[in-house]
């Protein structure tokens, strides 16, 4: 599915939420995109929030951010409480 769509990612999973979820390299994919990388973050970021249990874990793995860095981009999300 296409994280970035709303429709798409809403239809991976309605009836229930993940528990768990591992990104090992899309959001630094989709941080290369050329035509506005940045809106394409926070597009990322609303929708994964939204397939995630209140109670989740969500691990990223980053080659292109460092953790201040990924701190920065997911501390303004309402859905999101980081802790290291």
């Amino acid at each position: 599915c296409d994280i970035l769509s709303a429709t798409e990612s809403g239809l991976l999973c309605p009836e229930r939420k993940f528990d768990v979820c591992l990104d090992k390299g899309t959001y630094d994919a989709i941080s290369l995109n050329p035509e506005d990388a940045e809106s394409c973050r926070a597009k990322y970021i609303t929708n994964v929030c939204s397939l995630m249990a209140s109670d989740g874990l969500f691990i990223i793995c980053s080659c292109n951010w460092t953790k201040s860095e990924l701190l920065a981009h997911f501390k303004n999300s309402k859905y999101w409480q980081l802790t290291w």
